[in-house]
């Protein structure tokens, strides 16, 4: 009896053994199969990643390559045109400047009979107008504009290119301007080109009117050839002097008209300043 029982305990014994060592075996080899299944999945991403770096510094060296060639293509251009690399640069930079070269186009003139610049135009600067003395056939017949508050060093030369202040006459003057009066004017700048019109107050078509006023020169009995000039009737700056002795201006009048100008004989003429519309 009690070998029956000692052989039933070892039998039991056995089994269990046989049992526990059939589930750790099964245990260790679902382990082993998940480590070489992550083992496989790391090496395949491993392999991708690879792929993709290879890829990426192909695409990298064919990019170097190009901007290779094309700084080199560049290059042989430049050497191809024979001109230096400076001289280049310094076109390159006149080319960049033409806009504001542009920008700074215009035109100059003589607001005649008024220190101020007229609306749509700006004072570059104002002062009396001189020429040459009403008897003499020397000196300036061009009149200009000498700034005010800035004189030079005395002169004593016994010849000189002598200049006068330009005085209207004292007689005949037509409507706006003062008899026997100082010419003050004002250089001014506009930024389309100007045009002096004889013979109306009216502008063309496409021009506008800065100023309008009658045409003054010297008188046909004076040495001075003085004039024409256009002085402004609307906002003359009268200042009476108190000596004729300068350059005096007188109205212009027509006394031979051509055939076709009957109806302006001994009048005075008018004149305007004109600018171009933008």
């Amino acid at each position: 009896m009690k070998i029956r029982s000692l052989m039933a305990a070892l039998w039991a014994i056995g089994f269990s053994f046989f049992v526990f060592t059939g589930i750790a075996l099964a245990i260790e080899d679902t382990t082993v199969q998940v480590i070489q299944n992550e083992v496989t999945n790391n090496k395949e991403k491993t392999e991708s990643n690879n792929s993709r770096i290879q890829g990426l510094e192909a695409d990298l060296a064919a990019e170097v390559e190009a901007r290779e060639i094309g700084d080199s293509d560049l290059q042989s251009q430049i050497d191809g045109m024979g001109i230096p690399l400076q001289e280049l640069s310094d076109r390159v930079i006149a080319l960049e400047e033409i806009p504001l070269q542009i920008e700074l186009t215009g035109s100059t003139f003589i607001n005649w009979g008024s220190t101020s610049a007229p609306e749509g135009a700006t004072l570059i600067y104002s002062g009396y107008g001189y020429a040459s003395h009403y008897s003499h056939a020397g000196g300036s017949s061009k009149p200009i504009v000498v700034k005010t508050g800035d004189p030079g060093g005395y002169s004593n030369a016994t010849y000189a290119s002598l200049l006068y202040f330009i005085v209207t006459e004292s007689t005949n003057m037509p409507p706006g301007i003062t008899a026997n009066s100082y010419i003050k004017a004002a250089v001014s700048y506009a930024e389309t080109p100007t045009v002096i019109i004889l013979g109306t107050h009216l502008p063309p078509e496409g021009w506008e009117v800065l100023y309008f006023g009658y045409a003054m020169g010297a008188s046909h009995r004076d040495e001075s050839q003085l004039g024409p000039i256009c002085v402004n009737s609307q906002t003359f700056e009268s200042e009476i002097s108190g000596s004729s002795s300068g350059a005096i201006i007188s109205a212009n009048n027509i006394d031979h008209a051509a055939p076709g100008d009957t109806e302006i004989r001994l009048s005075f003429i008018k004149c305007s300043v004109c600018k171009k519309i933008e």
